[in-house]
C-alpha cells in the first residue's frame, strides 16, 4: 500500500491531475414505475441542488434542521473541506424518526446491527388494481437497519429516518435486536421522534426545537481560473540567503532577517507579461517603497550558463522605468525556488513567467505569485499582520464558511505544522548553511520539544558550524529525551573529541557500549578516540570489530582509511575510502578523503 501511495504523490507532483474541481451528481431512483424489473435512475443533480464542482468525497444524512427530512454533509478533497446542504422541499409527507440504544450487555448501547419494520396504510399510488381486496387494508412496510459506517469514509445519523407519504397513521413497530430479541411497539405517531430502549418495551416520545440553528443558507462559490495565481504560505517558512548575478557578473549575496520584506521575481526579457508587471512597479515606485518593500528583479536569461547580460537587461528595465534592484538568477537560485515552489505546492511544475516570491522581514517565505502581481495585491499582502497559524489559515481559506474548532483538529493542525517544517528543513538542507539548518531544527523543537530526531540534528549542524558547546547541549537534551536515541550518545562523543575531551568522549561511548554491546558505529567511533589518543592498534582491532558486525558500515572503512594513510600505506586507503564512498555516498568526510588521495597521487 505504501508503493501505492508513493507512486501517487509522485504522479500528482508531476502535474498529473487527482481530479479537482469534479462537479457532483445525484440520481433519483425510479424504478418503481418501471415494471420490466430493470433500475431506471434520473439525474438530478442540478434541480437538488447538488451540481457544484466541490471533488466531493463522502456524504452524511441527517436531519440536520429537525423539519422531518434528510439533510445531507459531505466532505470533499478540496475546499470547502465541509458543505452542508439543507433540503427545504415543500410537502405534507410524513416521517418518522427513531433513535434506539441497546442494553450494553447483549446488544451494544449504540444498537448497531438492530432492524426496525415498520408498516403503515399503503399509498394508493403504490397499488395496483389487482393488489386491492374488498374490506381489505393494503399495507407499505419499511425496514432499516442500525449501521455503523456507510458509504466511503462516511457514517449518517444513526437515527433511523422513515418517509411516510401521506400515511396519517402507523399500525406497527417491529424491532429485532443484534441478541435475537424482538420487541413490538404501539401507540406510536407519525412526525415525532423516539428513543426506544431495549427492554422498557416502550417509546419515549423527544420534544425538539428547530431554533437557532447554527448554520446560515449561502451561495456555492469557486475560486475564478485564470493565469495569475496567489498563493499564500501558511507556515511562514524561513528561506535561506542565496546570492545573484551582479551587474558585473560577480555572486552577490543578499542577507534576508533584515526587517524590510522583499519581492524577487523571475523575468525574460522575451516575456511580455513580465515586462507589463515590471512597468507598473516602475509606475508606482513611491508607493512599494513607502510601504517598505524591496524588489529584487532576476533575469532568467542566460541563467543556465549562469551568465547575466547586465547591459541588455538594464537597458530593457530602463526603458520601463524599473528603478528597483536588479540582477541575474544563477541556476542555484532558480533550483532552490523550484524546491520552495514544489514544497508549498503539490503539483510539481515548472515555474511560469513571471514568478514572484514574498519575503517577510524576518526572512520567511509568505506568498508565491504565479503570474504578474498588482501593486494593489502587493501592498495589501506586505501590510498583513503574519498572525498566528490559526489566522493565517482562516486568511488562506479560498471559500467562505464556518471553521470547526475542536481540540483533537487543533492537534491535527499543530502536528502537521511540526512534520511540515521537518520536511521543510530537508527540503532546504542543499541550499542552506549549518547555522541555517540548526534554526531550521530549532522551530520544530519548539513546536514539539520532544522531538529526539530535530532536537539531535540541531546538535548535528551546530557542531558542523563549530559551535561545539551548543552542538554538545543540544546532543545532552536528545538524550534526556530518549536515553536509547544511539546518534545523540554518539555524536556528543564525537563533540568531546574534537574538544580534545578524550577521556570523556571514552567515557560516553563505553558506557553507551553497556547498552548495545555490539554496536558497531560506537566501536567505529571509539576507535576514532583511540586513533587521535596515538593508540592505533587499539583503534584499528575496533575498526574491524565494526566492519565484521556491519559490513555495509562506510564510516568503519573511511576509519580504516584514515588508519592506513597515516602509515603511509596510500593505495590501500584510497581503495578503503572508495569503499566507504560507494557505501555511503552522503558520507562527506569519506568523499573528501578519497579526492584528497587522489589529488596527491596524480600531482606526485
Amino acid at each position: 500500500m505504501g508503493n501505492i501511495d508513493t507512486q501517487l504523490g509522485s504522479m500528482i507532483r508531476s502535474g498529473r491531475s487527482f481530479s479537482g474541481r469534479e462537479r457532483n451528481c445525484a440520481y433519483l431512483n425510479i424504478s418503481r414505475s418501471n415494471r420490466s424489473g430493470v433500475a431506471n435512475f434520473a439525474p438530478v443533480a442540478t434541480v437538488a441542488g447538488f451540481d457544484i464542482p466541490d471533488d466531493g468525497r463522502a456524504l452524511a444524512l441527517v436531519d440536520w434542521d429537525h423539519d422531518g427530512d434528510l439533510d445531507v454533509w459531505t466532505s470533499n478533497r478540496t475546499a470547502p473541506r465541509l458543505r452542508f446542504l439543507r433540503n427545504d422541499l415543500d410537502g405534507q409527507n410524513q416521517f418518522l424518526l427513531l433513535k434506539l440504544e441497546g442494553n450494553g450487555t447483549s446488544t451494544n448501547r449504540d444498537a448497531v446491527g438492530a432492524r426496525v419494520q415498520i408498516t403503515t396504510p399503503a399509498a394508493a399510488t403504490e397499488l395496483s388494481s389487482a393488489e386491492t381486496m374488498p374490506g381489505v387494508s393494503p399495507l407499505s412496510t419499511q425496514t432499516k437497519t442500525v449501521r455503523a459506517g456507510e458509504g466511503f469514509l462516511a457514517q449518517s445519523s444513526s437515527w433511523l429516518h422513515f418517509g411516510l407519504g401521506d400515511a396519517s397513521e402507523i399500525d406497527s413497530v417491529v424491532i429485532q435486536w443484534p441478541d435475537g430479541t424482538t420487541e413490538s411497539l404501539t401507540n406510536i405517531q407519525p412526525n415525532r421522534r423516539y428513543l426506544v430502549k431495549q427492554g422498557d418495551n416502550k417509546a419515549v416520545f423527544l420534544a425538539t426545537s428547530r431554533e437557532n440553528l447554527a448554520l446560515q443558507p449561502g451561495q456555492a462559490k469557486v475560486p475564478l481560473t485564470g493565469s495569475k495565481t496567489r498563493i499564500p504560505v501558511v507556515s511562514q517558512l524561513p528561506l535561506p540567503e542565496f546570492s545573484y548575478l551582479n551587474s558585473r557578473n560577480r555572486l552577490t549575496r543578499i542577507a534576508l532577517n533584515q526587517g524590510q520584506p522583499l519581492l524577487v521575481t523571475l523575468w525574460s526579457k522575451t516575456c511580455r507579461p513580465c515586462l507589463v508587471e515590471l512597468k507598473e512597479f516602475g509606475q508606482h515606485a513611491s508607493q512599494l517603497r513607502q510601504s517598505g518593500l524591496n524588489i529584487l528583479a532576476l533575469s532568467v536569461d542566460g541563467a543556465a550558463t549562469d551568465s547575466y547580460s547586465a547591459q541588455q537587461a538594464t537597458e530593457t528595465l530602463e526603458r520601463l522605468g524599473y528603478s528597483f534592484e536588479a540582477g541575474g538568477a544563477t541556476t542555484r537560485l532558480i533550483n532552490m525556488l523550484q524546491a520552495a515552489n514544489n514544497f508549498v505546492v503539490t503539483n510539481n511544475r515548472p515555474l511560469p513567467l513571471p514568478t514572484s516570491f514574498l519575503i517577510s522581514g524576518t526572512g520567511n517565505l509568505t506568498h508565491i505569485y504565479k503570474g504578474p502581481v498588482t501593486v494593489d495585491r502587493l501592498l495589501r499582502d506586505v501590510q498583513e499582520s503574519p498572525g498566528d497559524l490559526d489566522e493565517r489559515l482562516r486568511r488562506a481559506d479560498l471559500t467562505e464558511g464556518i471553521r470547526v474548532d475542536h481540540p483533537h483538529l487543533q492537534q491535527i493542525v499543530k502536528s502537521t505544522e511540526v512534520n511540515r517544517r521537518w520536511q521543510w528543513a530537508n527540503t532546504m538542507e542543499p541550499f542552506s548553511s549549518p547555522l541555517e539548518m540548526f534554526t531550521h531544527y530549532q522551530q520544530v523543537v519548539n513546536l514539539k520539544p520532544n522531538f529526539v530526531e530535530a532536537q539531535s540534528n540541531s546538535g548535528v549542524y551546530l557542531m558542523r558550524a563549530e559551535q561545539l558547546d551548543q552542538a554538545a547541549k543540544a546532543f545532552r537534551q536528545a538524550i534526556e529525551i530518549d536515553h536509547e536515541y544511539w546518534l545523540a550518545h554518539l555524536n556528543l562523543a564525537g563533540v568531546k573529541r574534537r574538544q580534545g575531551k578524550l577521556d570523556q568522549a571514552e567515557l560516553i561511548l563505553k558506557n553507551w557500549l553497556k547498552i548495545k554491546p555490539n554496536h558497531a558505529p560506537a566501536f567505529c567511533e571509539l576507535g576514532r578516540v583511540y586513533f587521535q589518543n596515538g593508540r592505533k592498534s587499539a583503534a584499528e582491532k575496533l575498526f574491524h570489530s565494526a566492519v565484521q558486525i556491519s559490513p555495509e558500515l562506510g564510516q568503519a572503512y573511511y576509519c580504516l582509511g584514515i588508519l592506513q594513510a597515516s602509515r603511509g600505506n596510500m593505495t590501500e586507503a584510497e581503495s578503503l575510502f572508495q569503499k566507504a564512498v560507494t557505501l555511503s555516498p552522503e558520507d562527506t568526510e569519506a568523499r573528501q578523503a578519497l579526492t584528497k588521495i587522489r589529488g596527491r597521487r596524480q600531482a606526485n
